[in-house]
């Protein structure tokens, strides 16, 4: 097989892997122990194609994939396990491809199964790989791959997660360009944002990943018992665009100031009251988001003072914050509070 005219480059026939454990640490930086595929789209007409196919049989029983980040700033994707993985496939890169992967995400409570399914066709010139999971470890893996102070997920069951990667035109011997599509829903989620003193609470979503980037449209959640809606996601999930992961989400609800006393700290002691509307902006790389938080209130009270018309802004960015000028009626004269 290593003679000229071989059908299996490299001679190889078949690869079994018992028992093996594959460790991936992400640093502070963001950087890994070992080289991360960044989605650069290969050459579509090589300079040169060997013609002798990688052709051989599979076996892997009893892998584990250990994902550590010592320097976490949630305690769980400091250490993340996937065990028990078994793989049986045929691998050939002139004709057909395919496999089955199975294994379980690992948690402190329990185990959950996954599945993984993948055939690539260089005859029909289609790639499709397609992982399912009934329960997904939302909180752990979230927190490892984005992995930033000012947005993480403290909680959290994700259920139905689907995962499709899948490419055309694809040639013998050619890497192909493959496209994602993603897609979990999420109950009884909490997120805490860094300048809010409360968490964001009880987040109901279906979230969706397409190439890099990644959504949520019409999700609802919680604010001190306010309710909320939520829009938007994080794009350039590989950095092609702009060099970093960028995060743009906003936030909207509508109850009293009273409530929003625990959501934000500086108002923690100011005895105010009246309905107000909440409009909450995070945009910006995801290590280093700019937050706009706004409130609006047609009628509000501080102590006995009756206010109309009110309205304040608080911007936070680098662990700095700054309120902006708070504007409102008083017995029909403007006020501007700095």
């Amino acid at each position: 097989e290593l003679l000229p005219g071989s059908l299996h480059r490299f001679g190889s026939l078949g690869i079994e892997v018992s028992d093996a454990t594959v460790t991936l640490t992400r640093y502070r930086d963001g950087s890994f122990n070992v080289s991360i595929p960044q989605g650069v789209p290969p050459a579509v007409t090589p300079a040169r194609v060997n013609p002798v196919p990688i052709a051989f049989a599979v076996r892997v029983r009893g892998l584990r994939l250990e994902l550590r980040e010592p320097a976490a700033y949630d305690e769980s994707a400091r250490s993340v396990g996937i065990g028990g993985i078994d793989v049986d496939g045929k691998i050939d890169t002139a004709a057909v491809t395919e496999y089955h992967a199975s294994g379980a995400f690992e948690t402190r409570r329990h185990s959950d199964s996954f599945t993984v399914d993948g055939r690539v066709d260089a005859v029909r010139g289609y790639a499709d790989h397609r992982a399912r999971a009934r329960v997904f470890p939302l909180r752990a893996l979230a927190n490892y791959f984005a992995d930033t102070a000012a947005v993480r997920v403290l909680r959290g069951e994700a259920r139905n997660f689907d995962a499709e990667i899948y490419a055309l035109d694809v040639v013998p011997n050619v890497a192909p360009e493959y496209h994602v599509s993603l897609s979990l829903d999420m109950e009884g989620g909490r997120i805490a944002l860094q300048p809010l003193a409360a968490p964001i609470d009880s987040v109901r979503a279906r979230l969706h990943v397409i190439d890099d980037v990644f959504y949520v449209r019409h999700a609802t959640a919680t604010l001190t018992g306010i309710p909320l809606s939520i829009e938007g996601g994080v794009y350039d999930l590989t950095g092609g665009l702009t060099g970093r992961q960028q995060l743009r989400v906003g936030v909207s609800g509508t109850g009293d100031l009273r409530a929003l006393r625990g959501a934000f700290g500086f108002m923690r002691d100011q005895p105010v009251s009246g309905a107000t509307h909440l409009g909450v902006l995070v945009a910006g790389p995801v290590d280093d988001p700019v937050i706009v938080a706004r409130a609006t209130a047609p009628h509000a009270q501080y102590r006995a003072l009756p206010f109309d018309a009110l309205s304040a802004s608080v911007i936070y960015h680098s662990g700095v914050v700054a309120l902006a000028p708070l504007h409102a009626s008083y017995a029909g004269v403007e006020v501007m509070v700095r």
